[in-house]
């Protein structure tokens, strides 16, 4: 390679370095609660009065897409499939919008449209209805062209290390016992470790041919958030 040529390649990578640091320092940013405040950003938990998640959870649409028949995904024959797909009491496939939006309604709970009504957004659901000793700040309801349930995220938010420590303990043991060994676990939550450090995070991860779940405790500025997330890959 002439010298020319290896100008360029180094021009290249330190271009492409610089571009990656940046991701990496605004991928952190957006988790600090006075960043999110400069910027107009909602709490993380909650959602924004003109945005909504910056992860891609769009604001309150109003709309709703007709509904048509969902087309299976092809599944990967080389990968078992789960033993269950829990998803916090509801059902992939099965539980509707329409069923969720009774069921919010009944319970209280505020739950706006997003993606054209394939998406709901809820608030504040109390740990009673969803499993565990943390209610949920923010959840986010996913579904298929034909309106049925096709992934469900949450966040939980605490003070306590103890708190969000115990809940993953638990939470990641039913789905151990429930769904089958993880593909990456990181092992119970060191409360020490997780307190004394800002971003610090504990995380179980369950990959299977039709189902995946992913768990995760992390120490925020403004305290700890346990992230659950279940989808149905079928």
């Amino acid at each position: 390679m002439n010298a020319p040529h290896r100008r360029t390649l180094r021009v290249v990578l330190w271009t492409l370095g610089g571009l990656l640091t940046l991701a990496t320092l605004v991928t952190v940013a957006i988790h600090i609660a006075p960043v999110r405040r400069a910027f107009g950003m909602a709490p993380l938990g909650q959602s924004s009065a003109g945005g909504g998640c910056p992860f891609g959870y769009g604001k309150d649409d109003g709309a709703s897409a007709a509904l048509t028949p969902r087309v299976p995904r092809a599944l990967p024959a080389d990968m078992p499939r789960a033993a269950a797909r829990p998803a916090l009491g509801f059902a992939f496939h099965v539980t509707t919008r329409a069923e969720v939006q009774t069921w919010a309604v009944s319970h209280g709970i505020t739950c706006t449209t997003q993606r054209a009504g394939l998406q709901l957004s809820c608030q504040d659901i109390p740990a009673t209805l969803v499993g565990g000793d943390l209610a949920v700040a923010s959840a986010w309801l996913s579904f298929a062209s034909d309106g049925t349930l096709q992934s469900l995220r949450t966040v939980r938010k605490t003070a306590d290390v103890t708190q969000v420590a115990s809940a993953f303990d638990h939470t990641r043991g039913m789905l151990t016992s429930t769904v089958g060994q993880p593909k990456k676990d990181s092992g119970d939550v060191e409360t020490t470790r997780l307190a004394a450090n800002l971003l610090a995070q504990s995380a179980v991860e369950y990959h299977f041919a039709d189902y995946r779940a992913d768990l995760r405790a992390t120490h925020l500025d403004d305290g700890f958030v346990l992230s659950e997330s279940y989808i149905a890959l079928d």
